[in-house]
C-alpha cells in the first residue's frame, strides 16, 4: 500500500498514537459557544496569520480562548477535525485529505494560508527545487526540461502538496514525475541523499533549501507558481455548528492577513514572533524566504480542483469519482468578509 492509499488509515491511528491531542479532550459545544478553539497546526515560519493573530492578541480581540495545538502534519489532525477532538486544523492539501473526504469525513475548507511569492532575482523562494551541483556544473542539467529518468525526492511522497509543487514546476520545462522516479524523502534528510548521489533533485524547504546551496550540495532550479498554495484552513462540525465562534476565528487570522500584505510582512515584530516559535535568531529568520498571503485568505478553489486531479493522475485516491469542490470549500467566512 502506497503512502497516500495509507493516508485514511495513518490520519485514523492519529486518533491513539498523538499524545498531545487525546491529553487535550474532545471539543464540547458548550467549550465551543464560549469561544474556546482548539486549532492544530504544525508551528513555523509557514504559519504567520496564526503566529501574527496569537502576538497581536486578534483572538482575544474576537472572544476567543484559542489553544493553539502542535502536530507532526495537517494531515494527523484531520480525522480528529472530523470527530470532533479538535475544532479546525491548518493542513496542506493531500491525497489523504481527499481520501478522507471521500471515505466520507465531514469537514469544511474554509480559508488559504500561504502562497508562493514571486522568486527573488537570484531565483530565491520558500518552496524550490534544487538540483545536485554536480550535475548542474556537468552541463547535464540546465532547466527543469532536463529531469527526465531522474530521481526526485519529495517529503511524504507523491501524494502531497510537495509533489503538486513539483509539478507545477516540472511541466514549465514539459516534462513531469511521471517521467521521473519521486521518492519519499523527509526535508532534513535531503541534503545528504543529494550529497551521496542517491537523488539527482529534490523538491524542498526552507530552512533545508538554504542550507543545501550554502554548502555547496545543490543550486536552485525553479520555483512554484507565484500566488499558489496547497495549506488550508479546515473546520470540523464542532465549529461551524458555532457560527459566531467560526466567523470570529475567520476573522482573527484575516485581520492577521491584511497585516502580512508588503512590507510588513518582514517586520521586525513579524521577525520576532516567526524566531520566538522556530528557534532561530531573529537574524537567520531574516534571511529566510517567506510565503505570501492573500488578503483576507479566501480559500483556493482552482488550486484544490487542480490538486485532485493530479493526484488522480498519479493513482494516490482510493474513489472513483472526482468529488465536487463545492461538496467540501465554504468559502461564505471569506465572502461575508470581503462584503463588509
Amino acid at each position: 500500500m502506497n503512502t497516500a492509499r495509507r493516508g485514511v488509515a495513518i490520519a485514523a491511528a492519529a486518533l491513539i498514537t498523538v499524545v498531545t491531542l487525546s491529553a487535550c479532550g474532545g471539543s464540547s459545544d458548550d467549550e465551543s459557544a464560549s469561544g474556546r478553539v482548539k486549532l492544530a497546526w504544525v508551528p513555523g515560519s509557514t504559519e504567520l496569520p496564526i503566529l501574527v493573530a496569537q502576538s497581536r492578541g486578534y483572538f482575544e480581540d474576537e472572544g476567543l480562548d484559542v489553544e493553539l495545538v502542535k502536530v507532526n502534519s495537517g494531515a494527523d489532525a484531520i480525522p480528529l477535525v472530523a470527530t470532533g477532538e479538535l475544532d479546525a486544523v491548518m493542513a496542506s492539501a493531500s491525497a489523504s485529505m481527499f481520501n478522507a473526504l471521500g471515505a466520507g469525513l465531514e469537514f469544511k475548507v474554509v480559508a488559504s494560508d500561504n502562497v508562493n511569492p514571486e522568486p527573488t532575482a537570484d531565483g530565491v523562494c520558500p518552496s524550490p527545487l534544487v538540483v545536485r551541483k554536480e550535475l548542474v556544473d556537468s552541463g547535464e542539467v540546465e532547466t527543469v526540461a532536463d529531469l527526465t529518468d531522474k530521481k526526485i525526492a519529495v517529503a511524504g511522497g507523491l501524494g502531497t502538496g510537495g509533489a503538486y509543487y513539483l509539478e507545477q514546476m516540472l511541466s514549465e520545462g514539459g516534462v513531469s514525475v511521471t517521467d521521473n522516479t519521486i521518492l519519499e524523502l523527509a526535508g532534513p534528510d535531503a541534503e545528504a541523499a543529494l550529497t551521496s548521489g542517491a537523488v539527482d533533485a529534490a523538491g524542498t524547504y526552507e530552512p533545508f533549501a538554504t542550507s543545501m546551496v550554502n554548502s555547496g550540495v545543490a543550486v536552485r532550479l525553479a520555483c512554484p507558481p507565484a500566488g499558489i498554495g496547497v495549506t488550508h484552513l479546515l473546520y470540523g462540525e464542532t465549529i461551524t455548528d458555532q457560527p459566531e465562534t467560526a466567523e470570529a476565528l475567520y476573522s482573527a487570522l484575516a485581520h492577521a492577513s491584511r497585516d502580512l500584505q508588503g512590507a510588513q510582512k518582514t517586520s521586525e515584530e513579524t521577525r520576532k514572533a516567526v524566531a520566538d516559535t522556530t528557534g532561530l535568531s531573529v537574524d537567520d529568520v531574516a534571511k529566510l524566504p517567506l510565503y505570501d498571503y492573500k488578503e483576507n485568505l479566501p480559500p483556493l478553489t482552482e488550486v484544490l480542483s487542480d490538486m485532485q486531479d493530479f493526484f488522480r493522475e498519479v493513482d494516490t485516491l482510493d474513489y472513483e469519482t472526482n468529488l465536487e469542490i463545492d461538496s467540501f470549500v465554504d468559502d461564505s467566512y471569506y465572502r461575508d468578509l470581503a462584503g463588509n
